[in-house]
């Protein structure tokens, strides 16, 4: 008895009896050591099968709240594309979301460099110099990065696949700096834009096998959707820059443009002036002209009317004629002396005169209008000749332009007083008329 009693104590401990141990045994011991047997191995197996099915249940349970939290973290980043950010401030957000979900104790972005294609820390929350680096000096300050293929990062980034590592302290493509202790698993995640590299997600956890295959597939459009929000904030900021130099364009434009409108408003009024001054100019050319052309009409008529008039008074009629067409053939010049004015070649004819003499020649000029309309005008020189320094047909044609006009806006039967007076320094000359 002693001895099935050992063997059936084996046989509970899982120990299977040795053969020759049972043959002293009994038919019926043999068959309960051998049901006994199998009851335990059914009970084991039982055992067993629970142990695999809470493990399972443990295992559904955490994926099922990573899964909880990844729907937690889309619905969150895709809130970022609501808003107006910049892509630093992005990064930011989007390493505070990750380690707020996830607990994780460390949270990174490198972005990718266009020209170069090494990764440069951009963001990070917690530990961040998990990765094999070099150190550029520049301008007095160390820059850490990471060059394609180099550490977990860049060879995430270089082929372009989520890379997990469940037991850092057992991976030799993971070099551990500082004095810390081991970390427990990290995982990278490439972030593309339709195709193109953009940077990379770097994550950091302390327990080890925290990461599993389901979890990096989700990280995965995640981290797609991070290059795209990163993209736009990107597009958005360079359009931003482009509107604003643009306006500040478009401002100068504007500033050009009216500076333009003033200018031009400027040469119309110029050439308003210019048309007044071209009308000014003909009215007095045909003030002038006119002048000489009354005398000659006026003393050709007179010597036409009476026929019988003696020869010194025709004689004298005929020199004034001769004279207002000599005035009228200065004002012909006159008129080409315009081109020399602008071009500065105007010549003035400069000789010794005495002013009563031009004078008196003009009155005579204009005595047919004066007797036409009744008018008297009085002369009033110095007996001593009056010498001036001067131009005779220039200071003739602005002496009959008075008298034209003193004639023109003086009533009939009206006076007309013509002075020459001498001053130590010049001569001054009046002509005076009682009419509006």
């Amino acid at each position: 008895m002693d001895g099935f009693i050992r063997l059936l104590s084996d046989v509970l401990k899982g120990k299977p009896p040795d053969r020759d141990k049972t043959e002293g045994l009994s038919s019926t011991e043999r068959r309960l050591l051998k049901k006994v047997g199998a009851l335990d191995s059914d009970c084991r197996q039982a055992l067993r099968g629970n142990e695999i099915f809470s493990e399972t249940l443990n295992e559904l349970k955490l994926d099922f709240q990573k899964a909880v939290d990844m729907i937690s973290v889309f619905k969150r980043l895709s809130e970022i594309l609501d808003k107006n950010m910049n892509p630093a401030d992005i990064r930011k957000m989007v390493v505070e979301i990750f380690i707020d979900s996830f607990s994780f104790d460390q949270c990174s972005i490198m972005m990718s460099d266009p020209q170069t294609g090494d990764l440069k820390p951009a963001e990070g929350l917690g530990q961040n110099d998990y990765f094999r680096g070099k150190s550029l000096i520049s301008g007095g300050e160390t820059e850490f990065h990471l060059e394609s293929g180099m550490g977990i990062a860049g060879l995430a980034a270089r082929d372009g696949k989520p890379i997990m590592v469940n037991d850092v302290s057992k991976d030799k493509r993971f070099v551990k700096k500082g004095k810390r202790k081991p970390l427990g698993s990290i995982a990278c995640v490439p972030i593309n834009y339709q195709g193109r590299l953009i940077g990379v997600l770097n994550f950091s956890h302390p327990e080890t096998n925290f990461f599993s295959d389901n979890f990096i597939r989700a990280l995965f459009p995640a981290s797609n959707l991070i290059g795209q929000i990163l993209e736009f904030a990107s597009t958005h900021g360079r359009l931003e820059e482009i509107n604003c130099i643009l306006g500040k364009k478009i401002a100068e434009k504007t500033s050009e443009l009216l500076v333009s409108k003033q200018q031009v408003e400027i040469t119309i009024n110029e050439l308003k002036e210019v048309s007044r001054l071209k009308d000014d100019f003909l009215a007095n050319l045909n003030h002038e002209i006119r002048t000489p052309l009354t005398s000659i009409i006026g003393f050709a008529k007179l010597i036409l009317d009476y026929p019988d008039m003696d020869d010194s008074e025709r004689t004298s009629y005929l020199k004034i004629i001769s004279e207002s067409g000599s005035d009228m053939e200065t004002i012909i010049n006159d008129l080409i002396d315009i081109s020399r004015i602008e071009s500065n070649s105007l010549l003035i004819n400069i000789e010794h005169l005495n002013m009563n003499k031009i004078i008196t020649k003009c009155v005579e000029q204009f005595r047919p209008q004066l007797d036409e309309k009744n008018q008297k005008l009085l002369t009033h020189l110095d007996n001593q000749p009056q010498r001036i320094y001067g131009d005779p047909g220039k200071l003739k044609q602005v002496l009959s332009n008075l008298l034209q006009n003193a004639i023109k806006f003086t009533g009939r039967g009206g006076t007309i007083d013509v002075l020459c007076k001498g001053l130590p320094q010049e001569i001054i000359v009046s002509v005076i008329d009682n009419g509006v």
